[in-house]
Formats: structure tokens, C-alpha cells, sequence
């Protein structure tokens, strides 16, 4: 009996991996079109787990969140267009931009959540079709240039130093190697001025003041013996605290050592989204472009699968107001899709060819394990606007991408940090562990969308995570408001008491970034990274009155 066309294709879908797009482990998975997945049981990463977030990620096929069809705002609404409408307005708005404004005049942003060669033809759209050379992501927040490694290799290690990193929270895979050195009998050094989940498997947990915590961190290279292989993990927590150039001094001291620096991504390819030119070259960065939109420099954005509501969801509410042109270009129905005035569907991972560059710099090829729901992807969908304006874009093949690939190594400069003070005992410090709480991609996974937004339901309003014994101290309990003063303003919040923050420790979430830093600074731009940072600040704490 003949197997019909469409269980051909099918079982020919099934046989190949495709990655999850969650964090920067790049998981392998088998996904189904049914709506189930399981782990390749020979991907060096997974080795037949998944975390939380994998698990989650079959979600996708039947999310809620899904955008699967082109659309136009007409007369304030978005309302359904066929493709070709779509693109007909999208390109008759840009070229009218472009041509009037001049290509600078325009933004762009890519995304770890889209492949290599997704970002390469975004690349190409941008410089060749629009002429700008303003192209970053939101995606590259807290991303630092690094070298290559590779995962099974930790756990083989004798020594190894997490550089305030929660290992376990961010990167839940690379835990899972962390845990299998400490089973072959290696010893764990946590420097960190909160106590993350691996803590209690640490010898040592050195918890400094934050403004000690580079100067601890190289007290302690300096002093440790090392003993066979030995790795330093750290991540963008560093350096989202301003201390990108201070963290190279460390890590250059590690190397001296024979110890090996591991830069831990946040998200699936975002190392390969950097090498495919999604960052500053010469233009602006992501901020600095929504900065300039809403003091109406820049007049209209491109942007592919990111969200900046996610991180700074007033400075994107302000731009928008002074944007002629927004397209966007997702398979998610998000927040910049809802204020846009195009808007093309995407496709994810598991419905694309192409490839992924995970944390360890390794390439990983994706294939469509189901049939797309849309009719076009994100490379059919520039190259046909690039048509609409005139300019004939290359097809991404493997030979012209890898000739493309480019190393980001930006000029670092130290940057100025506050000082402890008397009057304000505490340092108030930004978590970033809370990196998926509230993002599309979470919002879009029933399951982890229930774990990931507990914390949202708790704390709807936001929190301020207060060390057990100083809320003890100062007769603070959960869910109690309190004021959090600082020299440069002050805020109220509900308290949060547990172990996580260290002695004197006052953190906040990160998705209450842009809410602190407006009513109690430590904001700052670093231009050398070419993004914001949240420095220590100093601090104090009491009940509200």
C-alpha cells in the first residue's frame, strides 16, 4: 500500500533535530507536529534532557500568541491583509522614508530569536535596501565577546569558578555538566553577593558587597591553587552592572593562571546573531535608536522577532508616539506587533532551515521538523521587500554567510561606579536571574508561561528581595511596603525576604529595570558596550509610614 504524500513528508519531517530557542545552551529536540517533542538523546548539549523551558517549548505549535497572518493598521486598527497588500505598504513606506529622511533615518533590530541567516538577510536589507547603519538588538543586552568552548569539557573540569552567574536558573543545561564534575569529585567556587541554587553544592561561597565583588573575585584567582582543568563561568549579570572592562581584567587574570574563561549566553544565537553584524558599526545601538526615535530623529523601525517593551516598555511607548513607520516582522503576536503598522509573520526554529551559533560557539543546523503555518519566512519576506524597493538581495547559502561571519571586539573603557556611603547601608543591585518573567517567548509556552510568571502574580507590581536576617532586623515581613532611598530618589515597593539576597543586599528584578532606574538612577549609558547598565547604587530601607 502507498504511504500518502502527506505521511511521506511527514516522517521525513520527524527524522531530523531541530534546537529550542530558549537560553544559550542550545538544546537538540525531536518536535512533533502532534504537539510533542523529546530530547536528541545524542546532542552533545542535551544528551537526552531538557529544563523547564525545553519541555515547554512544543507550546509553540498551537499558541494562542501565534501570529499567522499579514497585517495593516487601517484607521487606528490592525485588521488582516493578504501578503502581498502587506508588503506593497511596507515597502511603499520605507522607500517614502528613505528617500525623504535618508537611510539613517531609519532603525533596525534583529534577534537571537531568529537564525544566522535570518539576521544576514536582515544585514543585507538594512545596509543594502535602506542604507543604514543603524542595526543592533535588544537581543545583544548584556552580551560580551568571548571564546569558543565546548560543554562536556566542564565536566571533566577539577576547579570551577561562577563569577556572579546563577548557572541554574539561566542555564539549566550547563548546570547539569557543572553537577557532573562535582559528582566526579571537583570542587565548586561560588563569588557572588546573592546565594544562587548552586550554593549549597559550593566548598566555597565567597558573598562580597557588590562593590567588592571584582576586587574579591581577583583576590581569590590570585590565591587559588589550581589543580588540573579549570573554568571561570560568568554571564551578562556582570555585565549589566557596568563591569565589562573590570570583568576583562579578571578574566585576562584568570587566563594567566591556566584557568578558562566561559561566557555564558543568554539566548539560543545570540553569539550568531552577533556575528552576523547585529550590533553597532558605526551607528546606533538599540537604545540609542528608541532614544533618538522619540526625540524624532529617527522615523521609522524594522524590527525582526524583539520586543523593547520587554526591557524598556515606556522608552518604546514614548518613541513609538514620534515613529512615522513601524514594521515587524514575528512569528508572535507581541508587543511591538500590537503598536505596528505592518506586521509580517515569522516562523520559529522548528519550521525553518538554517542554523543557530549557541554559547559555546558551535553551529547547529535547524531543520523544519513541521510544516510552517505561514506562507512565508523571514528570508522570503525581506527579500521580497528588498523587490518592492528596487534593490535584488542574495539568498543566505552556507558559503556566502561563513564569508560574512565578523568578530565584535569593542574598544572598553572602565566606567565611573558609585561609592558606599554611611547614610545609605545597603547596595541596591539589579537580579537579572528574572529573565524570562514577562517575555514573549515565556508568555507564549502555556507551561513555563505558569512557572515563569508566579513571581508576576505575586509581586504584580513589582518587588525588592530583602536579606531574611536584615528584614528581621528592621521588622520587615513579606508583602510589607516598603521604601528603598537612595542620593538620587526613592520608591516604594512590597518587601520579598529570603536568603537569595546577601547581608546588606537589596535586589530587584530585572523587569522592573526601567521603573527603578527612573525613580532611583543608577542608569547609565555605557558607550564603549554600547548599552545601559545599572551600576551598584547605595541604599536604604524602612517600612513605609
Amino acid at each position: 500500500m502507498e504511504i500518502p504524500v502527506e505521511s511521506r513528508e511527514l516522517s521525513q519531517l520527524k527524522k531530523q533535530p531541530t534546537i529550542c530557542s530558549f537560553c544559550g545552551c542550545g538544546c537538540g529536540l525531536y518536535f512533533f507536529s502532534e504537539g510533542f517533542l523529546v530530547p536528541a538523546q545524542n546532542h552533545p548539549v542535551s544528551r537526552g534532557k531538557l529544563c523547564l523551558r525545553g519541555w515547554s517549548y512544543a507550546d509553540l505549535r498551537f499558541t494562542p500568541k501565534r501570529l499567522k497572518s499579514p497585517l495593516i493598521r487601517r484607521n487606528g486598527k490592525l485588521e488582516a491583509a493578504s501578503w502581498e497588500e502587506a508588503l506593497n505598504t511596507a515597502g511603499e513606506a520605507l522607500k517614502a522614508i528613505r528617500d525623504k529622511y535618508g537611510g539613517d533615518a531609519i532603525g533596525v533590530l534583529g534577534s537571537a530569536r531568529a537564525s544566522v541567516e535570518d539576521n544576514f538577510t536582515l544585514y543585507q536589507f538594512a545596509t543594502k535596501v535602506l542604507g543604514t547603519k543603524n542595526i543592533d538588538s535588544f537581543y545583544r543586552l548584556g552580551f560580551f565577546p568571548s571564546e569558543d568552548f565546548s560543554f562536556p569539557d566542564l565536566e571533566k573540569a577539577e576547579q570551577i569558578i561562577l563569577l556572579a552567574c546563577d548557572i541554574a536558573e539561566r542555564h539549566a543545561q550547563a548546570a547539569s555538566f557543572v553537577t557532573g564534575a562535582l559528582a566526579r569529585g571537583a570542587f565548586l567556587y561560588i563569588i557572588d553577593p546573592r546565594m544562587p541554587q548552586m550554593s549549597k553544592l559550593a566548598s566555597i561561597h565567597i558573598q562580597p558587597s557588590p562593590f567588592e565583588l571584582l576586587k574579591e573575585a581577583e583576590k581569590f584567582i590570585e590565591e587559588l591553587e589550581v589543580r588540573g582543568d579549570c573554568y571561570l563561568l560568568y554571564s551578562s549579570e556582570i555585565i549589566l552592572y557596568g563591569w565589562a572592562c573590570e570583568a576583562r581584567k579578571v578574566i585576562e587574570k584568570a587566563i594567566t593562571k591556566g584557568i578558562k574563561p566561559l561566557f555564558l549566553c543568554d539566548y539560543a544565537n545570540q553569539k550568531g546573531m552577533v556575528k552576523m553584524g547585529i550590533h553597532p558599526q558605526g551607528g546606533l545601538s538599540f537604545y540609542e535608536i528608541l532614544d533618538e526615535a522619540r526625540k524624532g530623529n529617527i522615523k521609522a523601525l524594522v524590527i525582526m522577532s524583539d520586543n523593547p517593551s520587554e526591557r524598556f516598555p515606556q522608552l518604546f511607548k514614548e518613541a513609538r508616539e514620534k515613529l512615522e513607520f513601524i514594521l515587524v516582522i514575528d512569528p508572535l503576536r507581541t508587543d511591538a506587533v500590537e503598536v505596528s503598522d505592518v506586521a509580517l509573520p515569522g516562523t520559529f526554529f522548528f519550521e525553518k532551515e538554517g542554523s543557530t551559533i549557541n554559547a559555546e560557539g558551535r553551529r547547529q543546523a535547524l531543520h523544519p521538523t513541521v510544516t510552517p503555518q505561514v506562507e512565508k519566512n523571514e528570508i522570503e519576506t525581506l527579500i521580497a521587500l528588498g523587490e518592492k524597493l528596487g534593490v535584488s538581495l542574495p539568498f543566505p547559502s552556507g558559503e556566502l554567510v561563513e564569508m560574512e561571519m565578523k568578530e565584535w571586539k569593542p574598544e572598553l573603557s572602565p566606567t565611573t561606579q558609585h561609592t558606599p556611603s554611611p547614610d545609605y547601608p545597603f547596595t541596591l543591585l539589579l537580579d537579572p536571574s528574572y529573565i524570562w518573567a514577562g517575555t514573549a517567548m515565556a508568555q507564549a509556552t502555556f507551561i513555563y508561561n505558569r512557572e515563569s510568571s508566579i513571581i508576576l502574580s505575586d509581586f504584580p507590581e513589582g518587588f525588592v528581595n530583602i536579606n531574611s536576617e536584615d528584614a528581621k532586623e528592621l521588622k520587615i515581613r513579606d508583602r510589607m511596603p516598603v521604601k528603598i532611598e537612595t542620593p538620587l530618589g526613592s520608591i516604594t515597593l512590597p518587601a520579598y525576604t529570603t536568603l537569595r539576597a546577601g547581608k546588606g543586599v537589596l535586589l530587584f528584578p530585572l523587569y522592573l529595570w526601567e521603573k527603578v532606574a527612573e525613580k532611583l538612577g543608577g542608569v547609565e549609558f555605557d558607550k564603549s558596550h554600547g548599552m545601559p547598565i545599572f551600576k551598584p547604587i547605595p541604599a536604604r530601607i524602612a517600612k513605609e509610614e
